[in-house]
C-alpha cells in the first residue's frame, strides 16, 4: 500500500500521506471482494 501510494502521489502530483491512505483503503476493499463472492 505504501509503494502504491507513493507511486500514485508521484503520478498525480498529490501529497504522499493521503495517497498512501487511499491506496490502503483501495487494497482493503479489493481484499473483501472474494469473500463476498463465496
Amino acid at each position: 500500500a505504501v509503494v502504491a501510494g507513493l507511486w500514485l502521489s508521484l503520478l498525480f502530483d498529490t501529497p504522499a500521506g493521503p495517497s498512501i491512505v487511499a491506496a490502503a483503503a483501495g487494497l482493503f476493499g479489493l481484499s473483501l471482494i472474494p469473500f463476498r463472492a463465496r
